[in-house]
């Protein structure tokens, strides 16, 4: 008779998946996604807007804070369509060049993300090291 192994998983948030991924420190995990999340043609206009106004990208930080804590793509999606409720784009500058992280980006990398995990967990929940069979020796 096969004995029965447990099998805990604990879903990781985004920010666990990025930093092993990126290999890097969880405090820089904010600032790394939000390169990656900023079209690249917006990147040599972060320093200057930063210093004309240091508000400028607030919100986007809030966001990326907030998307840390999420362990699923669907997580992702709610928390995007809640920031964009909740803080509408405003300011000419903003609406006009679109200068803030991709909301669409962030979705496509987050999903490939979390999808990759989800397989790597089913690889290691079906692996033969987790279903308590041993094989006869010969």
């Amino acid at each position: 008779m096969k004995e029965f192994v447990p099998i805990t998983t604990r879903d990781r948030s985004l920010r666990e998946i990025f930093c092993e991924r990126f290999q890097c420190p969880v405090e820089e995990f904010e600032s790394r996604l939000f390169w990656l999340c900023l079209p690249r043609w917006q990147h040599p206009l972060v320093r200057p807007l930063e210093a004309i106004n240091r508000d400028y990208f607030t919100h986007d930080f809030g966001l990326l804070r907030r998307l840390a804590r999420v362990t699923s793509a669907r997580e992702v999606k709610y928390e995007l369509e809640s920031y964009r409720h909740y803080n509408p784009t405003k300011g000419w500058f903003r609406k006009k060049f679109k200068i803030r992280i991709s909301g669409k980006r962030l979705l496509k990398y987050s999903s490939k993300w979390f999808t990759r995990e989800a397989s790597q967990q089913l690889r290691k929940l079906h692996s033969p090291s987790n279903t308590g069979f041993t094989p006869p020796s010969q």
